[in-house]
């Protein structure tokens, strides 16, 4: 409700097509800038080739050296779990009886549309890796399994289990319509594929802060079972938050070059278990809790030595103690206040 209309949660029971065509237009704020979305209408000629196919694909190349290709399937949570899990099983074993011709076809469609291969030529110029769209959108479909992301009118907590049934990476992207009964205006709640968090924010030149820790733990803790477990997307860079369902931070994570963490590990934990991590990033203290978890891990590309990072992994656990801003040779407490 807003102070001066009230809205009513609308719904969209036996209106899927509906939910689709709102997706589509959405792609941007659901999916990111900097993603590309690919519906079935444009791939229903092919259907011969295709196989099966689910209700579109998207591109997110917000990382332009990790590439991700999402089976994208539009559900409503009246379906329930059953039917959900049938249909994501359905479209991963199609995915990857097609990928030779879907990789062909994704290419002609991206070459064939000027403004979409423009903004996928501006993201390549930012990458290490891949130069050409060919190379991008292989390094996309490298694997057999799909990711699979499901935008839903809903998210009952019990759709987080199918992805231990049907073995596939699956992200949910609930969304939520409210409407005017009296104008039929709606506005939408949304939870987006990609957040900014503070490491996407500008970087303050000259700036750094140290997040002193205690209690400082080597584990081995395999990072895409753990991002996905937390919801962590596979484009957030220097570090981000572990949300609740509430989007209330309860955790921070941090990721450095292989090297650089092992390094850590040897040289800046102390025998009584303190250590630190840190980051040039602005950050708000207002949203760190003294004891919170905060972990370092491993980046899956690694710039020291030009490679992909095999199984990465998060190394270091500790508790938050207190967070420091240096500028220059001076340093300010500022958490806790």
């Amino acid at each position: 409700m807003s102070r001066e209309k009230k809205y009513i949660l609308y719904s969209y029971s036996g209106k899927e097509p509906e939910l689709e065509k709102l997706v589509i237009e959405m792609g941007r704020e659901l999916f990111g800038e900097n993603s590309f979305v690919f519906p079935k209408k444009l791939m229903s000629s092919r259907k011969t080739e295709l196989g099966t196919l689910p209700d579109g694909y998207v591109l997110d190349v917000s990382d332009p050296d990790n590439p991700i290709l999402y089976v994208m399937e539009v559900e409503l949570k009246t379906h329930g779990l059953e039917h959900i899990a049938t249909q994501i099983l359905k479209f991963a074993i199609a995915y990857k009886e097609s990928k030779p011709p879907l990789n062909k076809y994704l290419k002609g469609i991206i070459r064939s549309n000027p403004d979409m291969e423009k903004r996928i030529s501006e993201r390549l110029k930012e990458s290490k890796r891949h130069k050409y769209l060919d190379q991008l959108i292989d390094d996309a479909m490298e694997e057999d399994v799909p990711n699979v992301i499901v935008p839903i009118d809903g998210l009952d907590e019990s759709l987080k289990k199918i992805q231990d049934y049907v073995g596939v990476p699956i992200r949910y992207i609930p969304i939520e319509t409210y409407i005017n009964a009296e104008s039929g205006e709606t506005i939408h709640h949304i939870e987006p594929l990609y957040q900014l968090e503070e490491a996407a924010k500008p970087t303050e030149i000259g700036t750094f802060y140290q997040f002193n820790l205690k209690d400082v733990k080597v584990i081995d803790i395999p990072r895409i079972k753990f991002d996905e477990e937390h919801r962590i997307t596979r484009h957030a860079q220097g570090y981000t938050f572990i949300r609740d369902k509430d989007g209330e931070p309860t955790g921070v994570l941090f990721w450095w070059y292989r090297n650089r963490v092992e390094r850590h590990i040897k040289e800046d934990i102390t025998e009584d278990g303190q250590s630190w991590a840190g980051t040039a990033r602005p950050i708000d203290p207002s949203s760190y809790k003294l004891d919170m978890d905060v972990y370092v891990g491993e980046t899956m590309y690694d710039r020291d030595t030009g490679q992909k990072v095999d199984d990465p992994k998060y190394r270091i656990r500790g508790k938050l103690k207190e967070i420091q801003r240096i500028d220059g040779g001076k340093k300010t407490k500022i958490f806790p206040a």
